[in-house]
């Protein structure tokens, strides 16, 4: 059976247009394709990290150099010659204290002097003493004046108060937090007894 010249035309104008459409469709990547454009991204993304990690490396590396660099300095600063160790007298002010004695309570005694902390070293060490001191010298008054209002009379009838200074040394050295303090020197010393209201 043959199909009339138009219709048979037309198909083969049908078949023609769906050749079309098919070549104009965008084909399937094939599998190969596909599996080099993953790869692609793949490269990417470790090239990618790569870089990241070693740009964090060469941060690190850089910090630990600069660490070590001060650290060398500071040691090279330490070892180097300082000057001469000198000594220095720091001023605490002036002092009133009452101690009372244990023994007879209604005896007191009236302590007034200008205490003074003596340290040694060099330049640098001195400068880091009395900036501590500085910074702490409510706290170093007030131990001082609790040893001193804690004085026996046997402590104080001692040359130079040596029993005091010593206990003095230990005390102001664990406020600071270092042995930086050698001794505790007193200038204008006066001691008198208040009588006794008995």
């Amino acid at each position: 059976m043959s199909l009339p010249h138009n219709l048979q035309e037309s198909l083969t104008r049908l078949h023609e247009l769906e050749k079309q459409i098919q070549s104009q469709q965008p084909r399937k990547p094939s599998w190969f394709a596909s599996l080099k454009w993953k790869s692609d991204n793949l490269f990417l993304l470790v090239l990618i990290t790569t870089l990241v990690c070693m740009s964090c490396l060469l941060v690190l590396f850089v910090q630990e150099q600069s660490a070590s660099e001060q650290i060398r300095s500071r040691q090279q600063r330490e070892q180097a010659p300082q000057g001469p160790s000198r000594n220095l007298e720091i001023p605490l002010g002036d002092f009133e204290t009452m101690a009372r004695s244990s023994a007879t309570p209604s005896n007191l005694t009236v302590l007034q002097y200008d205490a003074y902390l003596t340290t040694n070293g060099h330049s640098q060490q001195l400068l880091d003493v009395e900036n501590i001191v500085h910074n702490r010298k409510h706290r170093l008054r007030s131990t001082v004046e609790a040893v001193m209002s804690n004085a026996s009379r046997e402590d104080l009838k001692q040359p130079s108060l040596a029993k005091l200074r010593t206990k003095l040394v230990e005390q102001l050295n664990e406020v600071i937090g270092h042995q930086f303090i050698k001794d505790v020197q007193f200038a204008n010393f006066l001691q008198f007894q208040l009588p006794s209201e008995d």
